[in-house]
Parts: C-alpha cells; sequence; structure tokens
C-alpha cells in the first residue's frame, strides 16, 4: 500500500472509530507527501502518557492494514 494510502486510511479509522481527530499534511522540505498531523492544545496539560495514547491507535490502525 502507498504512503499516501496508509495515513488516509488510518486518519480514516481513527475519525470513523472516534478516537481521535488528526489530520495530515507534506513536509516537503523532507520529501515526505503527507504525514500525519495532531494539532495538540497546550491546556490541559498532556503527559507522555497521553501521547503513547495516540502513537498507540496510530499503531493499532496501521497494523490492521
Amino acid at each position: 500500500m502507498a504512503g499516501l494510502q496508509i495515513q488516509t486510511k488510518i486518519k480514516e479509522k481513527m475519525v470513523l472509530d472516534g478516537s481521535m481527530m488528526v489530520g495530515y499534511s507534506p513536509i516537503p522540505h523532507k520529501n515526505v507527501s503527507n504525514a500525519l498531523r495532531l494539532v495538540i492544545p497546550a491546556y490541559p496539560k498532556k503527559t507522555h502518557e497521553h501521547m503513547d495514547i495516540v502513537l498507540d491507535k496510530i499503531v493499532q490502525f496501521g497494523c490492521a492494514l
């Protein structure tokens, strides 16, 4: 599966699951056409555990493809 399709499918699964809303955007200076992107507000304060949940969901849905 091509890279762009992977990000699109992971985003779709996360939104349909209701777990979180992510986007994706290019990173031209790294020659990446699309990368998952998550905007994290400063308040309330986030912890490493919060970020682990996000990464675990991305891995979970990515592995299911």
